[in-house]
C-alpha cells in the first residue's frame, strides 16, 4: 500500500496482490487509485456542468408548474350533533313513542334518534361511492365542466364521474372527521363541499324519516289487527250470551216462569229464573248491542291509539342536523397541489446532483483510461 506524500494530496491505493498472494498464485498486479484532491479539482473545474444542469432542471420545473393543473381543496371538520338534536327528534315523534307498546319498538326509535347513530350514518353515507356519483351526476357546476370536455361516450362519462368522486375525501381524526373536496377553483371547492354535506345530511334525514314512517305504518297495521281481533272476541261473547238467553227464554216459557224468582242455581247451563219477560228484554237488548268496548275495555285504548296515528300525516316535515361543525368549509388561500416551492427546490437539488453525477462518471472514465495506459507502459 502506498502512503500519500505531503499533506495536501490524499491518495488511496488498493494492491490486490497484497490480499490474494496467500490465496492463489496470481502474479498480475491489479491496482486502482482515486485521488480525492483531483476529484474536487475536477468538480470545481467542471462547475459549469453543474450550473448548466441546475439551470436546465430549474427551467423544466418552471415550465411544469406553469402548465400543470392546480388543485384547490376546501376542508371541514365535523363531529357528533348536539344532544339536543336527539331530544328534538324525540319530541317530534312523541306520538310514536306513546303507541309503541313493546320495548323493542322503543329501542328502535332510540337508535334512530341517537346523535351518535346519526353521525355514524352520515360518515357511512359520505364515504359511499354511489352517493358521490349521484351527487356528481346531479350537480350543475360539475355537469357544466363535463360539457366543456365534450365527453360523449358512456365510458368517458363514467371515468369523468369516478375521477370527481375520488376527489371527495374523508379522514378520521380521533373522535372527529375531516372532509374535503379538491377542484381546480378554490370557491368551487368550498361551494361543492357545502352542497355535498347538505346532500348527505338530507339522505340521512330521509332514511330516518322513512324508517319512522315504516314503524308508524307497522304499528298502525298491528293495532288495527289487534283491534279487529278483540272486537271479534267481544262479538263472540255477545253471540254466546244471545244464544244462552234464547235457550233460557224457552226454558222459562216451558216452566211457566214469567216473573223472576229468588231461588235459582247459577250452575245451570241455561238459567231461566229471571223469568221469560226479563229474559226477552235481555234478548232484545243483546240483539241491538253495539258498544263492544264495555265487553272488551282494551278496545277503547287501542281505538285512541289508532286515532292518534291517523291524525298524523307522517314525519316528512321533520328536518334535523346529523352533524356539528368543528370547522366549517374553508376557502383555500393556497393550492393543495402541486406545491410549487417544493417542486422548484427539489428540481434545483436534482439538477445539482445530476451535474455532479455527470462529472463523476467523466472522472471515473478518465481515471480508468489513465490506469489502463499505465499498465500498458509497464
Amino acid at each position: 500500500m502506498a502512503y500519500p506524500k505531503g499533506g495536501s494530496v490524499f491518495k488511496i491505493e488498493f494492491d490486490m496482490n497484497d490480499i490474494k498472494n496467500n490465496e492463489s498464485p496470481v502474479d498480475n498486479k491489479i491496482s486502482t487509485g482515486v485521488d480525492v484532491y483531483d476529484l474536487f479539482l475536477k468538480l470545481w473545474k467542471d462547475k459549469i456542468t453543474i450550473i448548466c444542469s441546475v439551470i436546465v432542471f430549474f427551467i423544466a420545473s418552471l415550465i411544469y408548474v406553469m402548465n400543470c393543473s392546480v388543485w384547490w381543496s376546501s376542508k371541514a371538520i365535523i363531529t357528533n350533533a348536539d344532544y339536543m338534536t336527539s331530544i328534538d327528534i324525540k319530541n317530534r315523534i312523541s306520538d310514536l313513542y306513546l303507541i309503541m307498546d313493546s320495548p323493542s319498538g322503543n329501542e328502535n326509535l332510540d337508535k334512530l334518534s341517537n346523535n351518535k347513530s346519526l353521525f355514524k350514518q352520515f360518515v357511512n353515507d359520505f364515504s359511499s361511492i354511489d352517493n358521490k356519483i349521484d351527487f356528481i351526476k346531479n350537480n350543475k357546476e360539475i355537469n357544466s365542466l363535463r360539457l366543456l370536455t365534450k365527453l360523449t361516450s358512456p365510458k368517458e362519462i363514467m371515468l369523468f364521474n369516478e375521477g370527481w368522486a375520488a376527489r371527495i375525501k374523508i379522514y378520521k381524526i380521533k373522535d372527529e372527521y375531516e372532509v374535503k373536496i379538491e377542484t381546480n377553483d378554490s370557491k368551487l371547492s368550498q361551494h361543492l363541499l357545502s352542497e355535498y354535506i347538505k346532500y348527505i345530511n338530507s339522505i340521512v334525514n330521509n332514511n330516518v324519516i322513512n324508517t319512522f314512517n315504516l314503524l308508524r305504518s307497522y304499528q298502525y297495521s298491528y293495532l288495527n289487527k289487534k283491534y279487529n281481533y278483540l272486537l271479534n272476541v267481544a262479538k263472540d261473547k255477545i253471540k254466546s250470551e244471545i244464544s244462552e238467553t234464547k235457550n233460557s227464554i224457552k226454558l222459562a216459557i216451558a216452566s211457566g216462569t214469567k216473573k223472576p224468582i229468588l231461588q235459582f242455581d247459577n250452575k245451570q247451563m241455561f238459567p231461566f229464573y229471571s223469568g221469560s219477560e226479563a229474559l226477552e228484554k235481555k234478548y232484545q237488548i243483546l240483539n241491538n248491542f253495539n258498544d263492544f268496548e264495555i265487553v272488551e275495555p282494551k278496545l277503547l285504548k287501542i281505538k285512541n291509539e289508532i286515532k292518534l296515528i291517523s291524525s298524523s300525516n307522517g314525519y316528512s316535515k321533520i328536518t334535523f342536523n346529523t352533524i356539528k361543525f368543528v370547522q366549517k368549509p374553508t376557502l383555500s388561500i393556497h393550492p393543495e397541489k402541486p406545491n410549487k416551492s417544493i417542486v422548484i427546490i427539489f428540481s434545483i437539488l436534482l439538477g445539482f446532483f445530476f451535474g455532479i453525477l455527470v462529472i463523476l462518471i467523466k472522472f471515473f472514465l478518465e481515471t480508468l483510461k489513465t490506469n489502463n495506459y499505465n499498465k500498458g507502459l509497464k
